[in-house]
C-alpha cells in the first residue's frame, strides 16, 4: 500500500513539472508590448504681486495709470481658462471705490482700474471677467494692474482708504 501512494505522488509531481515546463516555454514570444499610461490634471495658478509702494498712493492728487501690481496667469487646460477679479468697493454700484477705514467717514474715492491696459468694468456684485482665453498658457503670462483717480475732485478726510481686489483663475 505504501508503494501505491508513493507511485501516485511521483506521477502527480511529474505531471505538474511537465505542465509548468509547457507553460513557460509556450508563453515566450518574439515581441511584447508594455503600455505606459499617465494622467495630467488641469493646472491653473495665479500669482498676484503688489508694487512695494502701493500703500503710498497720494489720494489728494490726480493720478493716471499708476501701476499698482501684476498678475501671473498659468494654465494648462486644453479648452482655455478665465480670470475673474472682484472688488469690495464696487459691490452695489459696479464702480470701484477706495473706502475709508474709519466708519464715521462717509466719503470714498472712485477710481478706474486697468488690467493689462484695458479698463475693468464691474457688475453690481463687484465682479468682472478680465481674461477669457480659449488656449492654454502653460508657461504663464504676466499682466499689469494699474489705476487712475482724481483726488482733487473731492475733499477727503484724513485716514486710510482701501479696496480689496481678489483675482481668481479657473479652467474652462
Amino acid at each position: 500500500m505504501r508503494r501505491i501512494i508513493t507511485s501516485k505522488f511521483r506521477s502527480t509531481v511529474a505531471a505538474i513539472v511537465l505542465l509548468l515546463l509547457a507553460c513557460s516555454t509556450g508563453s515566450a514570444a518574439e515581441t511584447g508590448t508594455l503600455r505606459l499610461e499617465a494622467y495630467v490634471p488641469n493646472l491653473v495658478e495665479i500669482t498676484v504681486t503688489a508694487n512695494r509702494d502701493v500703500g503710498l498712493l497720494n489720494l489728494t492728487q490726480k493720478a493716471v495709470n499708476i501701476t499698482v501690481g501684476s498678475v501671473q496667469e498659468v494654465a494648462n487646460s486644453q479648452t482655455g481658462y478665465s480670470v475673474e477679479v472682484s472688488s469690495l468697493g464696487a459691490v452695489g454700484t459696479g464702480k470701484p471705490f477706495l473706502i475709508p477705514e474709519d466708519p464715521t467717514n462717509t466719503t470714498g474715492l472712485e477710481y478706474t482700474i486697468y488690467y493689462d491696459g484695458v479698463e475693468i468694468v464691474f457688475d453690481t456684485e463687484g465682479k468682472a471677467i478680465v481674461t477669457n482665453s480659449t488656449t492654454e498658457v502653460s508657461a504663464g503670462i504676466s499682466k499689469t494692474v494699474s489705476i487712475s483717480y482724481d483726488g482733487t475732485a473731492v475733499e477727503l478726510e484724513s485716514g486710510y482708504y482701501t479696496d480689496t481686489l481678489t483675482f481668481s483663475i479657473a479652467p474652462k
